[in-house]
């Protein structure tokens, strides 16, 4: 069946097709390229069934699908979703909508509920109406208004247990972070973050880009920065700018006073 599909598909000759006829054969592809996300999802289920094992479905879609992790993981929520909502399913599996819009549409039922999300035929029909990007700012809206308290709080210990922090340096010698923090932790992070990024600048130069006297970044040993303050001869020491972030980012995530 598969190869007679891509045999098929490969011989389709497009050459003095018309833009008719492209976007004919464009939203083909889309209802094509649905039915197998569709498909894909119920192979992940069929392989968790079979194995009693949820996440069955990541070494299946590795091995025989020649997916990354990362990506393994996302089409397995993906599965997941759609098993709990199947109006969505069905929808996905006759193309009218995209895997992106099952994507926001999961994240809805994430916010609130499945049973909310495909119980609304009002929400899915906009979905096969929109593009997806606008579809899912849509539902977003949709899952703000159908949130309850307890929907609140659930989705920040979620958040609360999402929290990671990863720190590497790169080919050009530069200290790369990627962390992700619930809001409110987020919040205070980024406050910190921009207030040292914005003295750095300052400390640089500005926008001229002229590096004032009082800010060398290699003085002194241990990574430290020599500071000039104002009304005091000379330098005056303290931890790097990589070490007062560090610091800094962790009396936030402790909940400490700064």
């Amino acid at each position: 069946m598969f190869d007679r599909f891509v045999t098929e598909l490969n011989a389709l000759d497009l050459s003095g097709t018309g833009l008719t006829g492209l976007r004919d054969a464009t939203a083909g592809a889309k209802r094509a390229r649905a039915a197998l996300d569709a498909f894909e999802a119920r192979l992940l289920t069929a392989a968790a069934d079979r194995t009693f094992d949820p996440a069955a479905g990541i070494e299946l879609l590795r091995c025989a699908g020649g997916c990354s992790q990362r990506e393994a993981r996302r089409r397995l929520r993906r599965a997941e979703a759609l098993d709990q909502t199947p109006a969505v399913a069905g929808a996905l599996a006759e193309g009218d909508i995209t895997a992106e819009h099952a994507d926001a549409l999961a994240q809805a039922a994430r916010a609130t509920s499945a049973e909310a999300v495909d119980g609304d035929a009002a929400l899915l029909d906009q979905a096969k109406e929109l593009p997806a990007d606008l579809a899912a700012r849509e539902a977003a809206d949709w899952a703000h208004r159908h949130q309850t308290a307890a929907d609140r709080e659930a989705k920040f210990r979620r958040q609360r247990a999402m929290r990671s922090h990863r720190a590497w340096c790169d080919g050009e010698g530069m200290v790369n972070f990627r962390t992700r923090l619930d809001p409110v932790t987020g919040a205070q992070a980024r406050a910190v973050i921009d207030d040292i990024a914005n003295r750095l600048y300052q400390l640089d130069g500005g926008r001229n880009a002229k590096p004032r006297n009082e800010f060398h970044p290699f003085a002194g040993t241990n990574s430290a920065c020599a500071f000039t303050t104002p009304g005091r001869a000379g330098p005056l020491t303290r931890p790097g700018a990589a070490e007062q972030l560090l610091e800094r980012l962790v009396a936030v995530c402790r909940r400490k006073r700064f």
